[in-house]
């Protein structure tokens, strides 16, 4: 009973990371390229800017289905201990555009970007599944699951 009072006081009850969790770090994080469901993206190198952490991102939807902006984006990008809300831009030659939809089969190059605060950023990149929203019938993409998470700093 002790060895088991002693694992936990030492972190050995720490949750494993899921079977088939891709780990990446910032270095090489540049290029990397994660498949998942529905889509591939490519992780270019994260930067900070005007307090904000910013990730390129290069998405291919690989389903039928559309991302609708910022609400399937947030459930597909999520900045452990982030205590702010992300937001998800395209570069255009004057200025920054908010992204509403990523049409499938089209590759499409978007900046996430969360509040800048200290200590280590891990973005987490996760998998989802379209199906009926239990909630009002609707289809959606649902079921975040971490499928690959990158040490951005």
């Amino acid at each position: 009973m002790g060895v088991v009072g002693l694992l936990g006081l030492s972190g050995g009850f720490e949750a494993a990371e899921p079977a088939g969790m891709t780990k990446l770090s910032a270095v090489s994080a540049s290029g990397q390229t994660v498949e998942t469901t529905p889509y591939t993206v490519v992780v270019g190198q994260s930067r900070v800017v005007d307090g904000r952490i910013e990730v390129p991102l290069s998405i291919t939807l690989n389903s039928s289905h559309p991302f609708r902006g910022s609400w399937d984006l947030s459930r597909a990008f999520q900045l452990k201990d982030s205590a702010g809300h992300p937001v998800f831009t395209r570069e255009t030659d004057i200025f920054p555009v908010t992204v509403l939809t990523i049409s499938p089969g089209v590759q499409t190059d978007i900046i996430a970007s969360w509040p800048d605060s200290p200590g280590a950023k891990v973005l987490e990149i996760n998998s989802l599944t379209w199906r009926k929203s239990s909630l009002d019938g609707s289809m959606q993409w649902l079921d975040a699951t971490p499928v690959a998470k990158v040490q951005l700093r």
